[in-house]
């Protein structure tokens, strides 16, 4: 008897310990919408695999849904969305530049080096919008380019914000952004009602 307890005992620690790391190597060959992430993972997926990006430390974690990574060898702020416990939008920022390198440093970043390595990920631009001559106001935000593959969009944009602009990338699900997006007006109709 006192063998079986032992051998049942070595074997629940093994199964624990095997599990972990099967759970880990899986992980690492996921190959997701940006990084190990996908589009349409439920919220305790992206937390799993969140925990797993920063013990390995890929990203520095802000918050839950926040994060700094880097992303075409460039520091960016992540964002996480999510609908009905899905992950429906991911957002990366771009460090601010001046306004004096609209035309300079972030015109070069945006078609030298964004729109040619998202194309090498998802094809032809579906949507070229082109680099805006100007953006007037702050919070303003112009889309620079667009790649719409099934039911996932990614698209490039620009926002001025004081002193300075920020280019984004937007990766997204089509069919999950269009309903929490009309669930969003909804809400706001029923609160003018």
């Amino acid at each position: 008897m006192a063998r079986m307890v032992r051998w049942l005992a070595l074997v629940t620690v093994c199964l624990v310990c095997a599990f972990p790391l099967m759970a880990a190597t899986e992980l690492e060959k996921t190959k997701g919408d940006y990084s190990i992430l996908c589009l349409g993972d439920s919220k305790a997926i992206v937390k799993e695999k969140i925990q797993s990006l920063k013990d390995k430390k890929e990203i520095q974690l802000v918050s839950p849904t926040s994060f700094k990574s880097r992303f075409l060898e460039k520091d960016v702020e992540c964002k996480l969305f999510f609908y009905q416990n899905k992950l429906y939008q991911i957002w990366l920022g771009f460090p601010k530049l001046p306004l004096s390198e609209y035309n300079g440093k972030l015109k070069k970043m945006v078609e030298k080096e964004l729109i040619p390595s998202l194309s090498k990920i998802y094809g032809s631009v579906s949507e070229e919008y082109g680099y805006p001559a100007s953006i007037d106001s702050n919070g303003s935000m112009l889309l620079v380019a667009e790649w719409i593959k099934d039911t996932k969009g990614v698209l490039i944009g620009l926002t001025r914000i004081t002193s300075g602009y920020v280019a984004y990338v937007e990766i997204y699900d089509t069919k999950l952004l269009a309903a929490a997006e009309e669930a969003a007006w909804e809400a706001k109709a029923e609160k003018l009602q």
